[in-house]
Protein backbone atom coordinates (compact mmCIF):
# COMPACT_ATOMS: atom_id res chain seq x y z
CA UNK A 1 0.00 0.00 0.00
CA UNK A 2 1.36 3.36 -0.99
CA UNK A 3 0.58 6.56 0.86
CA UNK A 4 -1.19 9.57 -0.60
CA UNK A 5 1.57 12.15 -0.62
CA UNK A 6 2.66 15.50 -2.00
CA UNK A 7 5.04 13.61 -4.30
CA UNK A 8 2.15 11.47 -5.57
CA UNK A 9 0.01 14.52 -6.35
CA UNK A 10 2.88 16.42 -8.01
CA UNK A 11 3.89 13.32 -9.97
CA UNK A 12 0.32 12.65 -11.07
CA UNK A 13 -0.01 16.23 -12.31
CA UNK A 14 3.30 16.02 -14.22
CA UNK A 15 2.36 12.64 -15.63
CA UNK A 16 -1.03 13.90 -16.82
CA UNK A 17 0.40 17.07 -18.35
CA UNK A 18 3.16 15.11 -20.06
CA UNK A 19 0.65 12.59 -21.41
CA UNK A 20 -1.19 15.46 -23.08
CA UNK A 21 2.01 16.69 -24.74
CA UNK A 22 3.18 13.21 -25.75
CA UNK A 23 -0.31 12.06 -26.77
CA UNK A 24 0.02 8.97 -24.57
CA UNK A 25 1.60 7.36 -21.53
CA UNK A 26 4.99 5.62 -21.42
CA UNK A 27 3.84 2.44 -23.13
CA UNK A 28 1.89 4.48 -25.69
CA UNK A 29 4.99 6.56 -26.38
CA UNK A 30 7.03 3.37 -26.89
CA UNK A 31 4.36 1.92 -29.16
CA UNK A 32 4.12 5.06 -31.30
CA UNK A 33 7.91 5.51 -31.41
CA UNK A 34 8.16 1.92 -32.63
CA UNK A 35 5.70 2.80 -35.39
CA UNK A 36 7.95 5.69 -36.43
CA UNK A 37 6.00 8.70 -35.10
CA UNK A 38 8.55 11.54 -35.01
CA UNK A 39 6.99 13.22 -31.95
CA UNK A 40 7.23 10.05 -29.90
CA UNK A 41 10.76 9.22 -31.08
CA UNK A 42 11.78 12.67 -29.85
CA UNK A 43 9.93 12.24 -26.57
CA UNK A 44 11.67 8.97 -25.60
CA UNK A 45 14.98 10.57 -24.54
CA UNK A 46 13.10 13.29 -22.65
CA UNK A 47 11.00 10.64 -20.91
CA UNK A 48 14.20 8.83 -19.91
CA UNK A 49 15.77 12.06 -18.64
CA UNK A 50 12.65 12.97 -16.65
CA UNK A 51 12.43 9.52 -15.10
CA UNK A 52 16.10 9.62 -14.16
CA UNK A 53 15.89 13.13 -12.67
CA UNK A 54 12.81 12.11 -10.68
CA UNK A 55 14.68 9.13 -9.24
CA UNK A 56 17.69 11.27 -8.31
CA UNK A 57 15.43 13.77 -6.51
CA UNK A 58 13.22 11.09 -4.91
CA UNK A 59 14.37 11.74 -1.32
CA UNK A 60 13.39 15.41 -1.66
CA UNK A 61 9.94 14.55 -2.99
CA UNK A 62 9.35 11.94 -0.29
CA UNK A 63 10.35 14.46 2.40
CA UNK A 64 7.42 16.72 1.47
CA UNK A 65 5.06 14.58 3.53
CA UNK A 66 2.34 11.99 3.15
CA UNK A 67 -0.70 10.45 4.78
CA UNK A 68 -0.59 6.95 6.19
CA UNK A 69 -1.42 4.30 3.58
CA UNK A 70 -5.00 3.07 3.57
CA UNK A 71 -5.39 -0.63 2.91
CA UNK A 72 -8.79 -2.30 3.14
CA UNK A 73 -7.10 -5.55 4.16
CA UNK A 74 -6.01 -3.82 7.38
CA UNK A 75 -9.69 -3.46 8.33
CA UNK A 76 -11.53 -6.30 6.55
CA UNK A 77 -10.83 -9.80 5.33
CA UNK A 78 -10.03 -10.43 1.66
CA UNK A 79 -13.59 -11.24 0.54
CA UNK A 80 -15.08 -8.09 2.07
CA UNK A 81 -12.19 -5.99 0.73
CA UNK A 82 -12.79 -7.40 -2.75
CA UNK A 83 -16.55 -6.82 -2.48
CA UNK A 84 -16.02 -3.20 -1.37
CA UNK A 85 -13.59 -2.57 -4.21
CA UNK A 86 -15.96 -4.14 -6.75
CA UNK A 87 -18.88 -2.09 -5.35
CA UNK A 88 -16.88 1.14 -5.63
CA UNK A 89 -15.95 0.31 -9.22
CA UNK A 90 -19.56 -0.50 -10.09
CA UNK A 91 -20.67 2.81 -8.56
CA UNK A 92 -18.04 4.60 -10.61
CA UNK A 93 -19.23 2.78 -13.74
CA UNK A 94 -22.83 3.80 -12.99
CA UNK A 95 -21.78 7.43 -12.53
CA UNK A 96 -20.02 7.39 -15.91
CA UNK A 97 -23.11 5.88 -17.53
CA UNK A 98 -25.32 8.58 -16.03
CA UNK A 99 -22.88 11.27 -17.17
CA UNK A 100 -22.87 9.99 -20.77
CA UNK A 101 -26.65 9.91 -20.88
CA UNK A 102 -29.23 7.43 -22.10
CA UNK A 103 -29.12 5.89 -25.57
CA UNK A 104 -25.55 7.00 -26.21
CA UNK A 105 -22.65 4.67 -26.90
CA UNK A 106 -20.38 4.69 -23.90
CA UNK A 107 -18.52 1.41 -24.09
CA UNK A 108 -17.33 0.04 -27.41
CA UNK A 109 -16.79 -3.68 -27.88
CA UNK A 110 -13.20 -3.24 -29.05
CA UNK A 111 -12.43 -1.37 -25.78
CA UNK A 112 -13.69 -4.37 -23.82
CA UNK A 113 -11.66 -6.79 -25.94
CA UNK A 114 -8.59 -4.55 -25.62
CA UNK A 115 -9.03 -4.34 -21.86
CA UNK A 116 -9.35 -8.10 -21.54
CA UNK A 117 -6.30 -8.57 -23.76
CA UNK A 118 -4.25 -6.14 -21.67
CA UNK A 119 -5.35 -7.89 -18.47
CA UNK A 120 -4.28 -11.26 -19.87
CA UNK A 121 -0.89 -9.99 -21.06
CA UNK A 122 -0.30 -8.08 -17.80
CA UNK A 123 -1.03 -11.29 -15.87
CA UNK A 124 1.35 -13.28 -18.08
CA UNK A 125 4.00 -10.59 -17.53
CA UNK A 126 3.45 -10.78 -13.76
CA UNK A 127 3.84 -14.56 -13.78
CA UNK A 128 6.90 -14.66 -16.06
CA UNK A 129 8.71 -11.54 -14.82
CA UNK A 130 7.74 -11.71 -11.17
CA UNK A 131 6.76 -8.04 -11.20
CA UNK A 132 3.91 -5.88 -12.42
CA UNK A 133 4.02 -4.42 -15.93
CA UNK A 134 5.74 -1.06 -16.00
CA UNK A 135 7.85 1.03 -18.35
CA UNK A 136 9.19 4.03 -16.41
CA UNK A 137 11.96 2.24 -14.47
CA UNK A 138 13.49 1.12 -17.75
CA UNK A 139 13.62 4.71 -19.02
CA UNK A 140 15.28 5.91 -15.83
CA UNK A 141 17.73 3.02 -15.94
CA UNK A 142 18.76 3.82 -19.51
CA UNK A 143 19.44 7.47 -18.63
CA UNK A 144 21.24 6.47 -15.41
CA UNK A 145 23.48 4.08 -17.39
CA UNK A 146 24.35 6.85 -19.87
CA UNK A 147 25.01 9.37 -17.06
CA UNK A 148 27.15 6.84 -15.18
CA UNK A 149 29.09 5.75 -18.26
CA UNK A 150 29.86 9.37 -19.14
CA UNK A 151 31.07 10.01 -15.55
CA UNK A 152 28.38 12.67 -15.05
CA UNK A 153 26.71 10.73 -12.24
CA UNK A 154 27.87 8.75 -9.23
CA UNK A 155 25.01 6.43 -8.25
CA UNK A 156 26.53 5.64 -4.86
CA UNK A 157 25.90 9.26 -3.83
CA UNK A 158 22.14 9.07 -4.40
CA UNK A 159 19.48 7.36 -2.32
CA UNK A 160 17.61 5.64 -5.12
CA UNK A 161 20.48 4.52 -7.37
CA UNK A 162 22.70 3.88 -4.36
CA UNK A 163 20.48 0.96 -3.29
CA UNK A 164 22.05 -2.45 -3.90
CA UNK A 165 19.40 -3.70 -6.36
CA UNK A 166 19.64 -0.54 -8.49
CA UNK A 167 23.45 -0.53 -8.53
CA UNK A 168 23.26 -4.13 -9.69
CA UNK A 169 21.00 -3.08 -12.58
CA UNK A 170 23.46 -0.33 -13.49
CA UNK A 171 26.29 -2.89 -13.74
CA UNK A 172 24.28 -5.41 -15.78
CA UNK A 173 23.22 -5.25 -19.40
CA UNK A 174 19.80 -3.71 -20.06
CA UNK A 175 18.98 -7.06 -21.65
CA UNK A 176 18.91 -8.55 -18.13
CA UNK A 177 16.42 -5.97 -16.85
CA UNK A 178 12.80 -7.13 -17.13
CA UNK A 179 11.38 -3.62 -17.57
CA UNK A 180 13.92 -2.76 -20.28
CA UNK A 181 13.08 -5.96 -22.13
CA UNK A 182 9.38 -5.14 -21.93
CA UNK A 183 10.11 -1.65 -23.28
CA UNK A 184 12.18 -3.06 -26.14
CA UNK A 185 9.35 -5.49 -26.90
CA UNK A 186 6.79 -2.66 -27.06
CA UNK A 187 9.12 -0.66 -29.35
CA UNK A 188 9.46 -3.68 -31.64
Amino acid sequence: AGPISVSLLAGAFMFGASMQIADGCGSGTLYKAGMGYTLNIGILPLFALGSFLGSVHLPFWLSLGSMSPILLLDHFDASISLALTASFLMLLLLMVRLYVGPRKTWIKANWVYGGIGLAIFATINLILAGQAWGVVYGFGLWAAKIATASSLFDPSQHGFWGAVQHQERLRESVLLDVTSMTNIGILA
